[in-house]
């Protein structure tokens, strides 16, 4: 049995490594690595927040410390939820509100993603799983 699981914690190991994702839920800001990190936003006490295009998750440098806030690499989908329950595919631009919220242009899905600053995902405008060419809706922004 442990033979195993040592054998799917290294086959999951090299599934991260190849992908640029880094092996653990948090690195020093050093040693992470990312995977086509293509948006940036600094939250007003400074931690800075990553889109992950490549990983499809976002990540949070506090203190010298990069940890993964949403999204669980390098899993990709659609799907709503907290933290590492939800899932983005490509992100790429990143922006806070006043409230600090931080808003997600998930590429891959086309649709606007909107973080609470509980870590509870949503989608703001778009439909998770349309078509290419449908028509977007837009829920109310709370």
């Amino acid at each position: 049995m442990e033979a195993n699981a040592e054998k799917q914690r290294l086959a999951e190991d090299a599934a991260r490594e190849k992908v640029g994702a880094d092996d653990m839920p948090t690195a020093q800001a050093g040693s992470a690595q990312f995977n086509s990190p293509l948006g940036i936003a600094v939250a007003t006490n400074g931690d800075v927040f990553i889109a992950d295009s490549g990983n499809h998750c976002i990540r949070r440098i506090s203190g010298g410390v990069v940890s993964t806030c949403a999204g669980s690499p390098p899993i990709w989908g659609s799907a709503d939820g907290a933290g590492t329950n939800a899932q983005f595919n490509g992100p790429v631009g990143l922006a806070f509100d006043a409230r600090g919220n931080l808003f997600v242009s998930d590429a891959n899905n086309d649709t606007i993603r909107k973080i609470t600053t509980n870590g509870v995902v949503t989608t703001l405008a778009g439909a998770l799983n349309q078509a290419f060419g449908r028509t977007m809706s837009l829920r109310q922004y709370q």
